[in-house]
């Protein structure tokens, strides 16, 4: 098994597009399933500010960044 170092949270995010994709885990049909990947993660000794960034924060930097790039 490899280590949550090997993925680490400043580098990841979750992203989700239930609408119009029929491949998807038997978990995951909904944005219910979720939950489930984020239990995972917690089992997996991410904490809760690390899973935050997979969630949401790290997708919400890029966005910003990106954003403000076009500003300059």
């Amino acid at each position: 098994a490899r280590s949550n170092r090997a993925y680490r949270a400043d580098n990841l995010a979750i992203g989700s597009d239930f609408n119009g994709s029929d491949d998807l885990p038997r978990d995951m049909r909904d944005y219910f399933g979720l939950s489930k990947v984020r239990d995972g993660l917690i089992k997996r000794g991410y904490g809760s500010t690390a899973v935050d960034k997979i969630f949401y924060r790290n997708a919400y930097s890029f966005i910003t960044e990106k954003k403000n790039e076009r500003h300059l």
